[in-house]
């Protein structure tokens, strides 16, 4: 009898409007599907957190180790290294950012699509070469507009008709005759 009723209600939505994602879920077969689903993704995400959280906490105990076997010499020069590592870091971020902006800048003098300097790692470049990158990213993308307008343009070539043909068309032939009596 329950059956019945869902058979029908579904009959019934499926001749008008379309079931919200609520009604599906009213269905206790669907919601236990769901549910399982849901859990299932959760139970994923929070092993993946788990394993993160050991790793950095590992990284963290092998830190200390490292920091409690050396003496005060040893552990002044290893947090100075450290902080120098960090600042290069940061430097060569804020460089590839600066970099980034002048690429777009140039991009758009150029008439370059800005979606192209993804294809471009600013982290490793310089002022000169992402310059030549960009023309050599203008020159390739230009091509490729121009081979892909040229296929779409492609017509067949025309067939000639050679008028010397040795097969002649009966009813010009007609025609000729015809025509040449009437003279």
């Amino acid at each position: 009898m329950e059956q019945e009723e869902k058979n029908s209600s579904f009959e019934e939505n499926l001749e008008g409007t379309p079931l919200s994602f609520d009604e599906i879920l009213n269905d206790k077969e669907y919601q236990r599907e769901f549910d399982k689903r849901v859990a299932k993704a959760i139970n994923t995400a929070k092993g993946n957190w788990e394993k993160e959280y050991i790793q950095k906490l590992e990284a963290e105990k092998t830190e200390a180790e490292k920091l409690a076997k050396m003496d005060a010499e040893q552990k002044h020069q290893y947090e100075l290294e450290q902080a120098l590592k960090k600042a290069s870091d940061s430097e060569s971020k804020l460089r590839a950012y600066e970099l980034k902006e002048q690429a777009t800048k140039i991009a758009s003098e150029k008439n370059v699509d800005i979606s192209l300097l993804e294809l471009i790692d600013f982290s490793k470049e310089n002022a000169e070469t992402v310059s030549s990158k960009i023309d050599s990213i203008k020159t390739i993308y230009d091509n490729a507009i121009q081979k892909a307008l040229n296929e779409k343009l492609k017509q067949k070539t025309p067939v000639s008709h050679d008028i010397n043909n040795e097969k002649k068309d009966p009813f010009i032939e007609g025609f000729l005759k015809e025509f040449n009596q009437k003279k």
